[in-house]
């Protein structure tokens, strides 16, 4: 006498309360109807394997296990995987198909679709999702993460740009000591309020940097020369008068031959030595025209 199946009833299994978020249970409640080849429906112990296929005919089942069941007017009720666990994965949305053997019986023909009720069982994974599950584009938005939930570790790298950054969200204490290079800073951004007392020293600035223009009247004095390295060169034409120069600081070394002229002498500036028995004098080197006949052609002492 072959069984015949009239009716099939597949649903997901009960998940927890909804307070309780957790798994569904990976069973299936399964719910057929068996006759025999007359139509009367069966009654008592009967042998049922279920199996599911990717292909309605020929193929290897992907999964497949077998109940001692109890047909009560043919109804046979069953717990798909309490005996053999589902395999991940095996409603990811691809065909499935299912087919019954009952007892020494060939399996049943033809094999029945599994349609959208059974893909529930794909549900489990939004509660405890694994690291193979496939995530839409854009589905995860900012109502979904933590507040304090993300860390460096979940950041791609490169991943925040200047676009990412709101207004003064970078302070001070967010930039690690000694990352900020010349390349970092824009153009004149560094103003006299931005450097603090005495930051700026020697090896701070490259040779050569310093202009005219960019030293404020009388900032410089002595103490801010070096001893000696005042040079000719350093010197404005016409720039030492006679009130930069001390008193007896000039001697016969510092005057260029040749170059005292009539109008450089004073009137009665040049003196004639007078020796004496104690000392040597000066006196005067004064010269008179001579009023006498024979000495008109010259001068006299």
């Amino acid at each position: 006498m072959r069984p015949q199946l009239l009716t099939i009833v597949l649903l997901a299994a009960a998940a927890a309360p909804a307070l309780r978020a957790q798994s569904p249970p990976r069973q299936l409640h399964f719910q057929a109807r068996l006759t025999d080849a007359s139509g009367v429906a069966l009654n008592g112990a009967v042998a049922v394997e279920v199996r599911l296929y990717d292909a309605p005919a020929g193929g290897a089942p992907l999964w497949s296990e077998s109940h001692n069941a109890t047909a009560l007017s043919g109804v046979v009720t069953l717990s798909l995987g309490s005996l053999t666990a589902l395999p991940d994965g095996i409603f990811d949305g691809a065909a499935r198909y299912l087919a019954l053997r009952v007892g020494a019986d060939a399996e049943m023909t033809p094999r029945r679709q599994l349609l959208a009720v059974p893909y529930a069982a794909r549900s489990g994974t939004v509660a405890a999702l694994t690291a193979g599950t496939t995530i839409a584009n854009d589905l995860i938005t900012t109502a979904h993460v933590l507040d304090g939930s993300l860390v460096g570790n979940d950041f791609a790298n490169n991943s925040i740009g200047p676009n990412k950054l709101s207004v003064g969200a970078v302070l001070s204490a967010n930039i690690a000591d000694g990352q900020v290079q010349n390349v970092d800073i824009a153009d004149g951004a560094v103003g006299a309020s931005k450097l603090g007392p005495s930051s700026v020293t020697t090896v701070a600035i490259a040779n050569g940097t310093i202009f005219g223009v960019k030293i404020a009247n009388e900032t410089i004095d002595g103490s801010k020369i070096l001893d000696g390295s005042i040079g000719a060169a350093d010197l404005a034409n016409g720039a030492v008068g006679t009130a930069q120069i001390a008193p007896d600081s000039i001697d016969h070394t510092k005057i260029l031959n040749g170059t005292i002229t009539t109008f450089d002498i004073g009137d009665g500036a040049v003196m004639k030595p007078v020796e004496t028995a104690t000392k040597r004098s000066r006196m005067p080197k004064v010269f008179h025209a001579s009023t006498e006949p024979e000495a008109a052609s010259g001068l006299r002492a």
